[in-house]
């Protein structure tokens, strides 16, 4: 085999007497060519998975920006903010994303990617100390982030069906969906990813039939509050711009504004770093982490505006803002959009459990904290 090595940054040189794996490892990423079956050859350094772009990325990455915002907190935005204040709101947060997910790409493209993740991504281009540090952060937030999805898969449980159970059925509830979702991150990126596909089927067809059904069902009375009265043109002119009232979420008493809008809703436009998260096992993670994520952003901005246009146009705003349940109540069957939340809150928690422990195990490999070395086991990617 012939192989050409790039020189190493100043930043790691010094630093590899104190970290030599990661010195070395650092070689392993640049730019290398291999031909034959050699048992040094890059492709052959350990077992791991060749997950391709829709499922390794496209997927995952639409699972979680397509979350629990969509069937809450979109209708009562539009309400607030009008559909074209949340149309801006969204446009300002995807220019964000976008310039993220491009600089994301051009930090691929420098050399080989391997597990790990963010953290793998800043370890080799600012250095370990800060690569180490921000990579216990990332742990940290996805285990918190974990604890915050089950419990809403829990929450949601027990008031689709156990509305009359106290406290013990919620914390059951909640630990039993976590304990499902450890169960299938246990089982390896292969069964995660086929679950995530199967989910994703699930959450799409939620989200068309509530979309279809607020668009073409009859005007009703919801059991919420308010009233569908259903598509029209007169309704999307009058909920085009802001009137914002004074709601709880906002703040107690206050009034809310396009920027205490934009925060609430700003967690629809995150959840891009699920493809990296799978960056170990990735058939070409270079190509298909920027591609695979652009493609879900652009999905999901699409997604979220026709869902504006058909809230601004089917509902008044006191039903918007009064009534959180919108889309359940709308919808011809309830139980969909229950499912929906269900999924997607679901379909987090195990992102957020798989890719805290991939950025754990590069941490571990790299050796940068003492007692660490057997969280390291596993393929390596």
């Amino acid at each position: 085999p012939h192989s050409r090595h790039a020189p190493l940054p100043d930043s790691l040189l010094l630093r590899r007497h104190i970290y030599p794996d990661m010195a070395t490892d650092y070689k392993k990423i640049t730019v290398v060519t291999t031909t034959g079956d050699d048992p040094g050859d890059a492709s052959s350094e350990g077992e791991r998975n060749q997950l391709g772009v829709v499922n390794g990325v496209y997927v995952p990455c639409l699972l979680n920006i397509l979350g629990v915002i969509l069937f809450l907190r979109l209708p009562w935005a539009v309400g607030q903010a009008g559909w074209a204040g949340v149309f801006s709101m969204f446009l300002l947060g995807e220019l964000q994303t976008v310039l993220t997910v491009l600089s994301l790409a051009a930090m691929l493209s420098n050399g080989k990617m391997q597990g790990g993740g963010s953290y793998y991504m800043i370890s080799r281009s600012l250095g370990p100390e800060l690569g180490g540090a921000m990579g216990i952060l990332f742990y940290l937030s996805y285990a918190v982030g974990a604890t915050f999805y089950a419990a809403g898969v829990g929450e949601e449980i027990q008031q689709t069906w156990f509305p009359d159970g106290g406290h013990w059925v919620l914390v059951g509830c909640t630990s039993l969906s976590l304990l499902a979702c450890l169960l299938i991150s246990l089982a390896g990126a292969g069964i995660f990813t086929k679950i995530n596909v199967s989910l994703f089927v699930v959450l799409a067809s939620s989200i068309l039939i509530g979309g279809l059904s607020i668009m073409f069902a009859p005007p009703k009375d919801l059991e919420g509050g308010g009233r569908h009265q259903g598509f029209s043109t007169t309704l999307l002119r009058q909920n085009a711009w802001p009137a914002y009232t004074a709601d709880k979420a906002c703040g107690d008493g206050a009034t809310c504004t396009y920027s205490s809008v934009f925060a609430i809703i700003f967690p629809a436009v995150t959840g891009i770093m699920e493809g990296a998260n799978l960056s170990g096992d990735l058939k070409d993670p270079a190509r298909d982490i920027g591609r695979g994520t652009l493609w879900a952003v652009l999905t999901a901005f699409v997604v979220y505006a026709l869902l504006m246009l058909a809230c601004g146009g089917s509902f008044d705003r006191a039903t918007l803002t009064g009534n959180q349940r919108v889309l359940q109540d709308t919808c011809w069957e309830s139980l969909v959009i229950s499912i929906g939340v269900l999924v997607s809150t679901g379909s987090s928690c195990l992102g957020a459990l798989f890719g805290g422990a991939r950025i754990l195990q590069a941490l571990a490999r790299d050796k940068l904290f003492p007692g660490t070395g057997w969280v390291g086991w596993g393929a390596r990617g």
